[in-house]
């Protein structure tokens, strides 16, 4: 029968029967189910040779004269580590905007909610960064959802899950911009083993391989792209906004809801037929789409501001009515809400980073 070293043991005293006990091996020599990838290779912890060299239960042992199987893994020490990659570029280096393209204020403040560099998200929205807005005409609101720095979080056929982030905060666009996976779901060149395995920075039923489309994850539209698609020709809804403009202000989703740069002062879609019927981005369109009809919300709340000439002087007509209700009923507040949360205590300010990934807390 095959038989251990005698007296082998890695760096650490552990035997072939801890290797074997504690599942580190496979029997071909590979990686087992108790083997932490932060640990690096087999070879890291030899002294002269390796367990798929000197034990049985990991395929070595005196029945192969020692050798390692063809199949096993680990048997060269780890490269050098490259050093941990900076944070990404100060947001204040760059004007940041909303969805609808309307500029951010690089500081802003609502209560205990605050921010010093354009986007941030401190009460742990689940749609990710927001800001202040310079032109509440711009937004026809006070805030909004922020772009991506780096643009859109669409990679052709392929959209990042919208608002992901990880334990510590760091994004879709944290990953691919520092290097830390690659597009088949492995580490990337700049991933530190010493912060461990995806799976531990898990995070709204996500990892970053199943959440974005640069470490192989997103969601993926193929099937969608495959079919010729077209917008209904000429379609536009009563304030003169079409198809282009429900696509790149991200006012809808590909399953003809509401998108991240709709707010919902504005009511529900509007025209007939409707965005998310019309068009192709929205899951609508002539040949592709589903014509899907958008979740009914309430119908209490101001539209959409008109735009482009549209019929103001009804809708100012309505609001000063609909003003003196409120007046007549004592009510109090005001119609577009606020972004701060209403109910429960005030969420955390998390406008710094702190983790494995970050030696110390970063202002973000």
């Amino acid at each position: 029968g095959c038989q251990d070293k005698q007296g082998w043991h890695d760096k650490d005293g552990d035997t072939c029967g801890t290797y074997s006990d504690d599942e580190w091996c496979t029997s071909s020599g590979a990686y087992g189910w108790g083997w932490h990838e932060e640990w690096g290779t087999f070879a890291d912890h030899s002294k002269d040779i390796s367990a798929p060299q000197a034990c049985c239960a990991c395929g070595g042992g005196s029945s192969t004269n020692f050798q390692a199987s063809p199949l096993a893994q680990g048997l060269k020490p780890s490269p050098a580590k490259p050093a941990a990659p900076s944070p990404p570029p100060a947001a204040s280096s760059v004007v940041r905007k909303t969805w609808n393209d309307c500029e951010c204020k690089q500081t802003w403040k609502e209560q205990d909610l605050s921010c010093n560099n354009y986007c941030c998200n401190p009460d742990d929205d689940e749609f990710g960064n927001w800001c202040f807005v310079k032109d509440e005409k711009c937004e026809d609101a006070p805030w909004g959802y922020c772009q991506p720095a780096n643009g859109p979080s669409e990679h052709g056929s392929c959209t990042d899950v919208e608002g992901w982030s990880d334990v510590e905060g760091d994004t879709c666009w944290s990953y691919e911009e520092g290097g830390w996976c690659n597009s088949d779901g492995t580490p990337g060149a700049k991933w530190d083993r010493s912060w461990g395995n995806f799976l531990d920075y898990f995070s709204d039923g996500h990892t970053a391989i199943s959440a974005c489309c640069t470490c192989g994850g997103g969601i993926k539209n193929e099937a969608l792209a495959a079919k010729a698609c077209s917008d209904i020709a000429g379609w536009r809804d009563p304030d003169g906004d079409g198809c282009p403009e429900y696509a790149s202000y991200k006012w809808c989703s590909a399953t003809g809801g509401f998108g991240i740069g709709w707010h919902e002062e504005w009511g529900n879609f509007r025209g007939e037929p409707t965005a998310s019927q019309a068009c192709c981005y929205c899951g609508g369109g002539g040949s592709g789409g589903a014509g899907l009809l958008t979740v009914a919300r309430p119908t209490d709340k101001p539209p959409k501001r008109p735009t482009k000439g549209s019929n103001v002087g009804a809708i100012v007509g309505l609001a000063v009515g609909f003003v003196a209700v409120l007046a007549a009923c004592g009510v109090a507040g005001y119609i577009i809400k606020s972004k701060q949360a209403e109910e429960g205590d005030a969420p955390k300010i998390g406008a710094t980073r702190v983790g494995r990934k970050y030696d110390a807390g970063e202002d973000f």
